[in-house]
């Protein structure tokens, strides 16, 4: 038998990995190297078998389970496996990374203890002082954390920390992060807003403290001190001689501890003025006027006078006759009674004082019921004509010859027997003449030379010349005018027929009756009556109008010649002058400043369209509301002291150049403001973008006013220098308007809606200026695709170029001019151009005390630009060294993206605030993450946007380039 032993020997080995410190559902990465290119990750405690013997290293890492991270005593670990059952022994020991922090405070009474909150990403926690003046804070993650201290109220007196905030560094260490606060009482804010004084005037107010200290203010004013009583009383203010009062005239409020109280002040002019011009008296001679009113007011007035202060009712100037140098003269009226409103524009009234002179006595015998005789007195002076059988008074002593005109009523006309006679005037005397009416031999049938013509007809939608040359807008109602005048005076009551064409096509007939008693013998433009009218359908205004007119087309009146009965003479339809014109597209954008939000709304924006439907040359209008802005701009201010209104304007240019807005869409932004007397609006000169307030009834026109910037008119001159081309002076309309609304006419001295002074309307220069522009350079061609771009914008003030950050958006790119006032260049490192477009900044004219244009204007993207853009420069074109740069960061420079370390907050209007690296990114755009639209451009760090529920994503501009980043 042969045996032959087999002897087994352990050849492998075995390592048992053990992990401590990690809470269960934390896994470390652990990675296990060793002989023969071993290598094996495992996730937690493990046994490793079948190794072979040899030197092994165990290597881990951090392990982040937020808010911790857990760093292990030993990233690698060394161990040795031999050939053994036993397995080689490894311990992980991880430990979470966390420090202390101690709060200490002071100034609260003993006894009384604030809490903190400490938060920071991914963990908060309160904690309340103790009365040691401390607190302590254990196991807080390592990082960054803003320590907010809560207000504390005790007594009736309320106490807040300074700082407000604190910003601690928690590190993994023994020694706490130390932060101390101080307490103190947080006084009553009284804000005494003072509005509707004329700037510079002095208000008549008195604010009372609980400690019974009267402080007198004459403008708007802000007062800290204690809680208690505080009493306001107002009192009437007299500037210039005119009354201002005050609304309330008392105000009585109790505070308590870190109360804020805005107690307004409004106001109003309340009394009036009397402008009594008394005229006709030699220099140096006196009159003899009484004016009497309400509450048994009485003033004696001599010379022309201007009375202030007035109490607004209705006030009687009674004139007596005086004596200067033994002659006797008498006034014109002796009284009169004029109405005084609450105005700073006196109510006129004149005093006209002539000599005594003689009287003269006429009498006319013969006429029918109801007609009236008309004499012509010439001799001294110029010919006087008179109406009717009155004692006429205040002729001057001569030689007079008296002439009784022909009267024609009915179908007749009658002639006076004599038909003149030699009149003597003397001083204080009464001279007669008697004369006796016989019908006509020829019956008086309108023959004996009477003759009706039409004198001009014409067309007008707001304004109008009285030649007609002033363009109608098509498929907008048109008022036609008929003006018919007559050889002499007459009963006759004639109807007026038009026929409206399109081209050779009859489109209407109407005939008109006469709309007075008598066809008058001289047009009267400015009376709406004395003319026949009719309103042309809008349907009926086309681009090929024609009108033909005539006046009694029947011939029912005998005439000497009715070849002058039709107009244009020759019976040839007269061509009207009518323009198609775009639509005025205008979206409304509802801004939001301060916590104040602009009242415009889809149910309310026609409310802002009524004047500049009625008076510019539009037709149709498409209008619609855009989701509310907020802007960071400053609070609004009545003289923009702050730049507030200018930077507002600005993002509002940007918004809709950044919205991808057609070219043809004009931006208006309503804003609501906190006084009711200062700016109310600004606007491009020309531009697509506005803005003006939401106070209506004047929101309306100041919408009206800007959008005039905007179709290119600059200021009509009446209260602002202006338009040097303009050809009223005074800034006066200069020709009749018509207001479709109330179908009345509006008088040539009305100003134009482009001007600074009141009861406005617009001019024929305004009209056809707008009507051109709308027509031509108003349009402008812009590509329709929309794509990747970049938004550069900004201002340029007195010609030194402001440049906002730009920011990646998806829009339209601007239409390239082809002359500009400043240049865009997209410059590479080593300033090389990749792009050079040319660009308007578009001027501000209500801004009078600088030269203000801004500029906004997408530029597209291109994967080149991408890599290579490093700079974006804007510069004058006239002037290169005017210039404005912004360069990326040197952290884009470097390949890698700065942390904006954002935060977020809810404030106390629900609106989202956002702390962000402001150093890193100057500025960051809020826009909603599904449809782009833009909800604000914040400035500084802790400025607020409005998400209203809308999943929002956050665009933060290094100047050139953006970081698109989720809350």
């Amino acid at each position: 038998t042969l045996r032959l032993p087999v002897q087994y020997a352990i050849s492998s080995g075995a390592m048992a990995v053990a992990v401590l410190g990690l809470p269960s559902t934390v896994e470390p990465t652990v990675l296990v190297t060793g002989p023969n290119s071993f290598a094996r990750t495992i996730r937690g405690t493990t046994t490793l078998t079948d190794l072979a013997p040899g030197a092994y290293v165990v290597a881990t890492s951090t392990v982040s389970a937020a808010p911790y991270t857990y760093a292990p005593s030993a990233v690698t670990q060394s161990v040795t496996v031999t050939a053994s059952i036993a397995a080689a022994p490894v311990t992980l020991t991880f430990a979470a990374q966390i420090g202390r922090a101690t709060l200490s405070f002071v100034g609260l009474p003993t006894g009384v203890v604030p809490s903190f909150s400490i938060a920071g990403t991914g963990f908060t926690r309160t904690v309340t002082g103790t009365s040691a003046g401390t607190a302590t804070v254990d196991s807080i993650p390592v990082g960054r954390y803003a320590v907010t201290p809560s207000p504390v109220s005790a007594s009736g007196t309320t106490y807040a920390a300074t700082p407000a905030r604190r910003d601690i560094d928690v590190v993994n260490a023994g020694t706490p992060v130390a932060a101390a606060f101080a307490f103190a009482p947080v006084p009553v804010v009284v804000d005494v807003a003072i509005a509707g004084l004329p700037s510079g005037a002095a208000a008549s107010v008195t604010l009372t403290s609980p400690a019974g200290l009267d402080t007198a203010l004459a403008v708007s004013t802000r007062i800290a001190g204690a809680a208690g009583r505080w009493r306001l009383a107002a009192t009437p203010s007299t500037v210039g001689g005119f009354i201002y009062t005050p609304t309330p005239t008392s105000r009585d409020t109790t505070l308590v501890a870190g109360d804020s109280a805005r107690l307004s002040v409004q106001y109003a002019l309340t009394s009036g003025a009397l402008a009594i011009a008394v005229t006709g008296l030699a220099d140096g001679a006196l009159g003899a006027v009484q004016v009497t009113g309400p509450g048994f007011f009485s003033r004696a007035v001599t010379t022309t006078s201007t009375l202030t202060g007035l109490v607004p009712g209705l006030y009687t100037v009674t004139s007596n006759n005086v004596t200067v140098f033994g002659l006797p003269y008498v006034p014109a009226t002796t009284s009169q009674q004029i109405a005084v409103s609450a105005s700073l524009i006196a109510s006129p009234v004149t005093v006209s004082y002539a000599l005594a002179g003689g009287r003269l006595s006429l009498h006319a015998g013969g006429l029918p019921a109801g007609a009236v005789a008309t004499f012509t007195l010439s001799g001294v002076g110029a010919p006087k004509t008179i109406t009717g059988t009155a004692t006429v008074t205040g002729l001057t002593p001569g030689n007079y010859t008296l002439t009784a005109n022909n009267v024609s009523f009915g179908n007749a006309t009658y002639v006076a027997a004599p038909a003149s006679v030699p009149i003597t005037i003397t001083l204080a005397l009464v001279s007669s003449a008697t004369f006796v009416y016989a019908a006509a031999p020829d019956g008086g049938g309108g023959g004996g030379g009477f003759n009706l013509a039409v004198d001009n007809v014409y067309l007008t939608q707001a304004t109008q010349r009285y030649d007609g040359t002033v363009s109608l807008v098509a498929g907008r109602d048109a008022l036609l005018r008929v003006f018919v005048t007559a050889s002499a005076t007459n009963t006759q009551r004639p109807d007026v027929r038009i026929r409206i064409y399109d081209g050779a096509a009859l489109l209407q007939t109407v005939t008109i009756p006469a709309p007075e008693a008598s066809v008058r013998t001289a047009t009267a433009e400015g009376t709406l009556s004395s003319t026949w009218n009719t309103l042309v359908q809008a349907a009926n205004v086309r681009t090929s109008l024609r009108v033909l007119v005539d006046v009694d087309p029947t011939s029912a009146i005998t005439e000497a010649d009715r070849t002058d009965n039709v107009w244009p003479r020759g019976s040839t339809p007269q061509t009207i002058a009518v323009a198609s014109v775009p639509a005025f597209t205008v979206r409304f954008v509802p801004v939001v400043n301060g916590g104040l939000a602009g009242n415009v709304t889809e149910a309310n924006k026609s409310a802002f369209l009524a004047t500049a439907l009625r008076i510019y040359p539009l037709q149709n209008v498409v209008a619609d509301v855009r989701a509310p802005f907020t802007t960071s701009a400053p609070a609004l201010q009545s003289n923009d002291g702050n730049s507030g209104w200018l930077t507002t304007l600005s993002e509002l240019n940007a918004l809709r150049t950044a919205d991808g807005a057609p070219a043809t869409t004009h931006y208006y932004g309503v804003v609501k403001v906190p006084y009711t007397s200062g700016i109310a609006g600004l606007g491009y000169v020309p531009g697509r973008a506005a803005m003006g307030w939401d106070y209506m009834p004047s929101g309306d026109g100041v919408a009206a006013h800007e959008w005039g910037h905007n179709f290119a008119r600059d200021h009509s001159p009446c209260g602002v220098s202006g338009d040097p081309q303009y050809p009223y002076p005074g800034g006066v309309i200069g020709v009749w308007g018509w207001n479709s609304a109330t179908n009345a006419l509006v008088s040539p001295s009305a100003t134009d809606i482009m001007s600074y002074c009141n009861n406005q309307w617009i001019s024929d220069w305004t009209w056809s200026q707008v009507l051109q522009y709308r027509q031509g350079s108003g349009s402008v061609a812009q590509a329709d695709v929309r794509g990747e771009g970049l938004l550069i914008w900004g201002r340029v003030v007195d010609g030194r170029v402001l440049l906002e950050p730009a920011f990646r958006v998806t829009a339209r790119p601007s239409a390239v001019l082809v002359s500009a006032s400043h240049r865009v260049e997209l410059l590479d490192r080593e300033d090389q151009p990749l792009l050079d477009i040319p660009m308007m900044a578009e001027r501000v004219p209500d801004v009078v005390d600088h030269d203000e244009r801004q500029f906004a204007i997408v530029v597209p993207w291109s994967a080149k630009l991408e890599r290579s853009l490093a700079r974006v420069r804007v510069r004058d074109a006239s002037s290169p060294l005017a210039a404005a740069v912004r360069t990326v960061s040197a952290a884009v420079v470097e390949g890698t993206t700065a942390d904006p370390a954002a935060s977020t907050s809810a404030d106390s209007r629900g609106r989202t605030r956002l702390h962000w690296n402001a150093q890193k990114y100057p500025m960051v755009m809020a826009r909603d993450a599904v449809t782009g639209d833009i909800l604000g451009f914040l400035r500084t760090s802790g400025d607020a946007f409005s998400a209203r529920g809308r999943a929002v994503e956050l665009v933060y501009s290094d100047g050139v380039r953006s970081l698109v980043r989720r809350p």
